[in-house]
């Protein structure tokens, strides 16, 4: 409790300026209102009753209701500070659960990002890998095709080269008995080992 030095009464209930704290920048000093210059002090003055000790007996009825009024003034400060200390309780531990909650959401989404990335990089994988494979396939395919048109040259340049043998020997008059032995040809296996027969002379009409 403080008290006006120069009044000797309470700075919250001071009698003689008949309110209380009704300027706002005594209520910032905490100085009487009607004497401005005057310290306050946290002690009672000398010549105060509450300096004298505990009340007699032979009090008067004005100083025991001013007590009276003190003491349940202190009662329901103090049961609002634990009001307000509950309260503040309460908020923090509101706030810690609602900051604990985001943090469990942030959590969960960052694993939920995880296993989508991880599901899009197996499905990139094996996408891939179906590409890779069939790239493998389409090179095989093109080589076979270009090994077939190989031989298919290959063949025809030799039966080419045959007919044009046996055409020079029919011009020639006469038919070679045999063909040379060459490689091995699979689609003509037999024509080319039978013996040649000779041209017959065609006879006049």
């Amino acid at each position: 409790m403080r008290y006006c030095q120069k009044h000797a009464c309470e700075v919250v209930s001071c009698p003689r300026q008949k309110a209380k704290y009704e300027d706002p920048r005594s209520a910032d000093t905490g100085k009487c209102r009607e004497h401005d210059r005057v310290s306050i002090s946290e002690r009672p003055p000398r010549d105060s009753p509450e300096a004298a000790g505990p009340t007699e007996p032979n009090s008067s009825p004005q100083d025991s209701g001013a007590r009276e009024r003190e003491m349940l003034l202190q009662t329901i400060l103090a049961s609002n500070r634990e009001q307000a200390e509950r309260e503040l309780l309460r908020l923090a531990e509101a706030r810690d659960r609602s900051r604990e909650r985001a943090r469990e959401r942030s959590k969960e989404r960052a694993r939920e990002y995880e296993r989508e990335r991880s599901r899009d990089r197996a499905r990139d994988a094996r996408e891939l890998q179906i590409w890779m494979s069939m790239r493998d396939r389409s090179k095989e395919r093109a080589q076979d095709r270009l090994r077939e048109r190989s031989r298919d040259r290959a063949r025809d340049a030799r039966e080419l080269q045959i007919f044009m043998e046996r055409a020079e020997d029919r011009l020639r008059g006469r038919a070679r008995p045999w063909v040379e032995p060459g490689p091995y040809n699979p689609y003509f296996p037999q024509r080319d080992l039978q013996p040649l027969r000779p041209l017959q002379p065609r006879l006049p009409l």
